[in-house]
């Protein structure tokens, strides 16, 4: 997560956020198309009902059908979609962790398989579940 030796001060922050950029960038492109997809198939599910194109026909202007009577529509499974990811990446990813060597639940619950820790697994498991729900 940083270089050998660690820088100090203000650099030593610098360091953090060079070595973040592949393992970040990693997790927006891997989260961003199916993400993308789904919001684009509700989006287009609701701009096929009755009410929208009603709205268009009674002269609305476009951006308040989208922003007003779209976005309103389908704002309640975007945000219930967003909050789940949020709280399931939490939980702490075992490839993603394992691949940049970044200490987590997902590392932690690996060396616990592989030692055959029940306790921990457990209790990793525990901590990754309850933060899902």
């Amino acid at each position: 997560m940083h270089s050998i030796p660690p820088p100090q001060g203000i650099m030593y922050f610098l360091d953090l956020l060079w070595h973040m950029t592949l393992p970040l960038l990693t997790l927006l492109v891997i989260g961003f198309w199916g993400v993308s997809y789904i919001v684009r198939n509700i989006v287009l599910s609701i701009l096929q009902e009755d009410y929208i194109m009603a709205a268009r026909a009674r002269g609305i202007p476009e951006n308040k059908v989208l922003f007003g009577h779209t976005l309103r529509t389908a704002a309640p499974p975007l945000i219930t979609m967003s909050v789940l990811q949020l709280l399931s990446s939490i939980g702490g990813a075992i490839i993603f962790e394992g691949i940049f060597s970044w200490p987590g639940l997902g590392n932690l619950y690996w060396i616990a398989v592989q030692q055959n820790d029940i306790p921990v697994l457990m209790g990793d498991l525990a901590v990754t579940v309850g933060s899902i729900r």
